[in-house]
């Protein structure tokens, strides 16, 4: 790779505010790197949404970042990284890392901390239909018993900007309390935009259940690509972030600054 095209931001996106989560773990991973992200919020939801039209979406969003250009795409999105991942790889030519699926955090947690029941995945109608995490875990560890929780409401209602009030622990608690009954105490935060409220999650659930945040997964395949192929900064300098949504940047802006902790970001309004 060229010195400029080390010097490309990586392009993360997710199906609207969900994904800063994995942004807020990729700043912390690589400090030197810039990053552009967008959230297409005026599509959200997009879990319950027909296969195509989630191929179709996430296509949109590649396209728009490839363009600036970037370096590296990181689908920060389990929905479209279950249905879509395959279809952008062959599509572009910059890697495309998609969401890891937190199954070796998970069982390590389980193992390390004695911790029983079977190993629950909250996600997402599609993600959850796709089985996939279900499928990676029998795959590593066949005797492991998974509870898959379809949480078909509460990404949008993350989305809406409710991240502690009562609609919040009212649509949250439906998905956790059945994973209690279970005597679940592991489980994978299988959509980008649940470790936004995890600490309501933890609250509902009186701490009994661990919850794994496949973002740091994610960052070290990040990591794998940009020093494998030799991409990443190495300048010294603190890098920059810039946040595009496709709707309601007023209202995504406070969420970005109380995330990075930087009063000078705002949330641009873009149009794919």
């Amino acid at each position: 790779m060229t010195p400029i095209q080390k010097e490309l931001p990586i392009g993360v996106f997710d199906s609207g505010i969900g994904g800063l989560s994995v942004l807020s773990v990729l700043t912390q991973e690589f400090p030197e790197e810039d990053f552009i992200y967008v959230g297409d919020s005026a599509n959200n939801p997009v879990g319950n949404r027909p296969i195509e039209e989630i191929e179709r979406i996430a296509t949109t969003i590649a396209e728009f970042l490839v363009a600036q250009p970037v370096k590296l795409l990181v689908i920060a999105c389990n929905t479209f990284s279950v249905v879509a991942l395959d279809k952008l790889s062959k599509r572009f030519d910059v890697p495309i890392v998609g969401m890891s699926q937190g199954i070796h955090d998970a069982l390590r947690i389980k193992v390390k901390q004695k911790r029983k029941g079977p190993l629950g995945i909250m996600a997402t109608v599609a993600t959850i239909n796709s089985h996939k995490h279900m499928d990676a875990v029998h795959s590593l560890k066949p005797h492991v018993k998974v509870l898959e929780q379809c949480c078909k409401d509460l990404a949008a209602c993350i989305e809406e900007g409710h991240l502690d009030d009562d609609l919040l622990r009212s649509c949250a608690k439906e998905y956790v309390q059945p994973l209690v009954e279970a005597n679940v105490e592991v489980a994978i935060l299988g959509c980008t935009h649940y470790p936004l409220v995890e600490s309501v999650l933890r609250e509902l659930t009186d701490d009994r259940i661990c919850f794994v945040d496949p973002a740091w997964e994610t960052s070290d395949a990040v990591g794998a690509i940009l020093y494998s192929e030799d991409l990443e900064q190495s300048t010294g300098r603190i890098g920059s972030i810039q946040v595009c949504v496709t709707s309601h940047a007023d209202r995504v802006t406070p969420i970005v600054q109380d995330i990075f902790k930087d009063t000078s970001l705002e949330a641009k309004l873009i149009t794919l």
